[in-house]
């Protein structure tokens, strides 16, 4: 059986604690994201921030944060994954959005299904693996006015791929670990690193929650922030959002009594995929280091 690469397989060893730690935080901003407040300009704030911007039909993706999109069952929206105020270009990033996959769904693209290369050919190329959903701001569809610049691959060198959803304890989106390892970078300080899209299935209220895993600075090869506490450098500022689904003529409201069992869910995910935050940065090390000497 084929092994996967550092990068998938190191965190459930050495992440465990920092993930179970994280994943308290994250549900408790779960509570936060289902009630999203009003439209945020990016350049309101110096910090460094991670922010979901749920309102993009206006092609300036993360110029305005807005934290709540209302569609119809079978309506789909794009959401913009943004970094804002990042103090230097970005050259990995890798994160999981966590949704109610009772009243969302986001789709998954081809070969990008979280199997894993289950089947010969199942897992898609690198140069596949940006335009999947999530959509990585590179490849053939990019998103506002700069990508996020060359060399870009989402599919750890072919071994495993982005995914909109998988059949888990709750929807579960994942990048897929983005890295470029040569360059030129060219995403401004603020700007989509992706766009996730999402599919209403079902009337209610869906938060989306970001779990930041990796987001790597192309100058000082260190990472810039996670949107867990108890990661190595000082926590982002993450920002979720919610997608309300509107009911069929003549059908229910639906109900947010579920709210409570998804924030645990969220709990557990985020304790399962948390540990690989970090790795992005020790793999591009590791590559502009080149090979060790004997």
């Amino acid at each position: 059986m084929r092994r996967l690469p550092l990068i998938v397989r190191s965190p459930w060893r050495h992440g465990a604690i920092r993930a179970a730690l994280g994943a308290l935080a994250l549900a408790a901003g779960a509570w936060t994201a289902l009630s999203a407040g009003p439209p945020v300009t990016a350049q309101e704030t110096a910090q460094t921030q991670f922010a979901l911007d749920l309102q993009i039909s206006d092609g300036r993706p993360c110029e305005t944060i807005d934290e709540l999109a209302v569609i119809d069952i079978g309506e789909t929206v794009e959401v913009a994954v943004c970094v804002i105020n990042t103090p230097e270009p970005v050259a990995a990033v890798t994160y999981t959005l966590f949704y109610d996959d009772r009243v969302i769904l986001a789709p998954n693209v081809g070969k990008c299904d979280g199997r894993f290369g289950e089947e010969e050919g199942d897992v898609p190329a690198p140069e596949e693996s940006l335009d999947c959903n999530p959509d990585a701001n590179a490849g053939a569809t990019t998103f506002g006015g700069a990508d996020l610049g060359d060399g870009w691959d989402c599919s750890s060198e072919g071994l495993v791929e982005p995914w909109g959803h998988r059949d888990t304890l709750t929807g579960e989106a994942f990048n897929g670990a983005c890295i470029s390892y040569a360059g030129p970078y060219r995403l401004p300080p603020t700007g989509a690193v992706g766009v996730v899209t999402f599919q209403g299935v079902a009337a209610g209220r869906a938060p989306v929650v970001p779990a930041i895993v990796s987001l790597a600075g192309s100058e000082t090869l260190t990472e810039l922030g996670s949107c867990l506490p108890a990661s190595t450098p000082p926590p982002m500022h993450c920002r979720g959002g919610v997608i309300s689904v509107r009911p069929a003529e003549g059908g229910s409201e639906g109900s947010d009594n579920g709210d409570r069992r998804w924030i645990a869910l969220v709990a557990v995910g985020a304790a399962v995929v948390a540990g690989i935050a970090g790795l992005g940065v020790v793999a591009l090390r590791r590559r502009r280091a080149g090979p060790a000497a004997p």
